[in-house]
């Protein structure tokens, strides 16, 4: 909150976050072995969504849409994190991801 002087550590300090992504006041957090995280308050506290076993390497938000690069391929939420369901990518461990003119774009 003031440029980088001050950090305070949040709730998921016995987490291992390995990606982080805001989709308008949310901040998603994608960590090792415990899935994926949501803050809606500037994080404060976190909440563990469905996407919860897996690792997630990486994330990337395109309009409405959250992709999430798992352990376990690519999954697509299009409802905040609510709800996620498996793309074509299903095979391998995603370590970056992009989407552009309706493309998966996927780095294994």
């Amino acid at each position: 909150t003031d440029n980088g002087v001050t950090w305070f550590q949040t709730a998921l300090n016995n987490r291992t976050v390995y990606s982080l992504v805001v989709s308008g006041s949310n901040i998603y957090a994608g960590t090792s072995l415990y899935g994926l995280y949501i803050s809606s308050n500037n994080g404060d506290s976190w909440i563990q969504t469905s996407l919860n076993s897996q690792i997630i390497y990486s994330m990337y938000v395109n309009g409405n849409n959250i992709y999430c690069g798992t352990d376990q391929g690519v999954y697509i939420s299009s409802n905040n994190g609510a709800n996620w369901t498996p793309s074509g990518f299903s095979t391998n461990e995603i370590y970056s991801i992009c989407v552009t003119g309706g493309n998966i774009y996927a780095g294994v």
